[in-house]
């Protein structure tokens, strides 16, 4: 009886580690990570932010010292934790020119619709523009997508008129007739793409056609995004507003309009509005747009192939986010999603850190528009600055509010009835005594559980002596997979279920998942009946 079970558990292990390596493509199996923002909301946010507040004080002599280094005076600094404003500086309610920022809305436009219901991202610019074309001299014609302008994925050329946005004719269809006999400058879809101003003016006026009622661009963002959002000094009307101090350029005022091509830069906002837009993001209004919609046009829809180039200043295009690699001040790489932007005297920033609930917005003027080191502008400096220490700031106390929950020795009782396991039909566990200990990684990573547990496997006793992370699963019901760190630490089966593959398939019971009860200092382990307390 004890070969057979020794083999089946061979089986077992070989077949798990088989699966992992071939799952993660590689000789080691996957590692996890942990993100917290999911979990924090069972806290009170003023907890974190009360325990920054050294934190925040130091901005007072770190960001003006910043810009007075820089030698910029027009300037407006918002920073916010979750739904709320943890500090500010500057002209934070006079309007600046967001320039490209401007992107952001615009692809937002085309996700609110979608949610509606009226265009979908993969539609081709031609169900909205039917005289839209551009000649393909890469192979044969490629019907242009919504999705491919939002992530600059067109192969568009990145001006209407070569080096100017302040240019060409103002009618739609002499627009498009001139469009149609340029050329795409990269194959759709490259490794390396290319920015296109151009391509988010194709976006706006595409998918204003899809509103209902019929709305222009700068309409339907005003109404269906900035009024729901409280931004009322954000807008792209100029003739009543007084803008900070600057110019687009000697031939052209400050409140100057682009025009047709307004959808890729004509918009203008305050910082205090930005912190709005911020907090939504971090915190949406399922009534807008969904946070899996906000997901999705955040995520990566090209990773540059090298960024170890010093004037490569992105890793990569969202929709149509930035991605820029920061390392913060405890030695740490992590990546923000970023906007920026620039048109005359007008630096801006938008930056967000959505593990840490962090985001912030830099806007500036300044005669002097030579921007920063390796072309990072000044408005990118002084927010990778701040997140460089908030970050690990934020971290380190959501790592402590996590542990407070989790964190913790465990012991285990003998559990009442054997269980079946519901992935290898002919073992049976039982639990006899021993240990779970619990620890929290490095802040933001993961949580490690330590087993050192005496169980019958098929009546035959076998010690448990492994280490795996835990991987949330639900933040509602605190639980989380058992996710083995190395193949070679798999034990008798039971850190890997193959149902992970397919979660929450009916009837499923999973060895992996364990799920915590913080008030009563329980972890349960329901696929094998063991009960472990704190």
């Amino acid at each position: 009886m004890r070969g057979v079970g020794m083999r089946a558990v061979l089986i077992v292990k070989s077949f798990l580690c088989l699966w992992l390596m071939i799952a993660s493509s590689a000789a080691q199996c996957p590692s996890a990570a942990f993100s917290p923002s999911d979990v924090l909301q069972n806290f009170d946010q003023n907890t974190v932010t009360d325990r920054l507040a050294e934190h925040i004080a130091s901005l007072d002599e770190k960001v003006p010292a910043l810009f007075q280094g820089y030698g910029i005076d027009v300037h407006a600094v918002t920073v916010v934790y979750g739904n709320t404003t943890i500090y500010s500086t500057g002209m934070v309610d006079t309007p600046f020119r967001i320039a490209s920022v401007t992107k952001v809305f615009t692809a937002m436009g085309a996700l609110v619709l979608r949610q509606q219901g009226r265009l979908a991202l993969d539609d081709p610019v031609k169900k909205f523009l039917p005289n839209f074309s551009v000649i393909n001299p890469y192979g044969k014609q490629h019907d242009i997508t919504l999705r491919e302008l939002m992530g600059h994925l067109s192969g568009l050329p990145r001006e209407l008129c070569a080096g100017s946005i302040f240019c060409g004719p103002e009618d739609e269809e002499d627009i498009l007739r001139f469009i149609a006999r340029m050329q795409l400058v990269r194959p759709p879809w490259s490794v390396i793409p290319t920015y296109s101003n151009l391509g988010f003016a194709v976006l706006g006026h595409a998918w204003e056609k899809a509103t209902s009622p019929r709305q222009s661009w700068s309409e339907f963002v005003r109404n269906a995004i900035l009024n729901p959002l409280d931004m009322h000094d954000t807008g792209l009307d100029f003739a009543n507003v007084k803008l900070a101090p600057g110019n687009l350029g000697p031939k052209y005022p400050s409140n100057t309009s682009i025009g047709w091509v307004g959808p890729t830069g004509d918009m203008y906002s305050t910082a205090l509005d930005l912190a709005k837009f911020l907090k939504f993001l971090l915190k949406p209004d399922e009534k807008l747009l969904s946070e899996t919609a906000i997901r999705e046009w955040t995520k990566p829809t090209t990773l540059f192939p090298d960024t170890s180039d010093p004037t490569n200043i992105w890793n990569g295009f969202a929709m149509p986010w930035e991605l820029v690699s920061l390392t913060t001040t405890d030695n740490q790489s992590t990546t923000l999603i970023t906007k920026g932007g620039a048109v005359g005297t007008y630096l801006s920033i938008i930056a967000l850190h959505p593990d840490s609930q962090l985001g912030v917005s830099v806007l500036t003027s300044s005669p002097n528009t030579t921007l920063g080191l390796n072309g990072v502008s000044y408005p990118s400096v002084i927010s990778s600055a701040i997140l460089q220490d908030l970050i690990p700031a934020v971290q380190s106390i959501h790592s402590k509010l996590i542990s407070s929950l989790y964190s913790g020795v465990y012991t285990c009782k003998r559990s009442q009835d054997p269980m079946v396991s519901p992935s290898f039909a002919n073992v049976t566990y039982q639990v006899l005594g021993g240990s779970i200990n619990v620890t929290a990684m490095a802040p933001g990573k993961a949580l490690v559980a330590d087993w050192n547990i005496t169980v019958l496997q098929n009546g035959v006793e076998a010690h448990l002596n492994y280490s795996a992370s835990l991987v949330l699963k639900s933040a509602a019901e605190h639980s989380f997979w058992a996710y083995a760190r190395s193949c070679s630490l798999i034990s008798a089966g039971l850190s890997y279920d193959v149902e992970i593959a397919r979660p929450n398939f009916p009837g499923s019971v999973y060895q992996s998942v364990f799920r915590f009860e913080p008030g009563m200092k329980v972890v349960r382990w329901p696929g094998i009946g063991a009960e472990c307390y704190k």
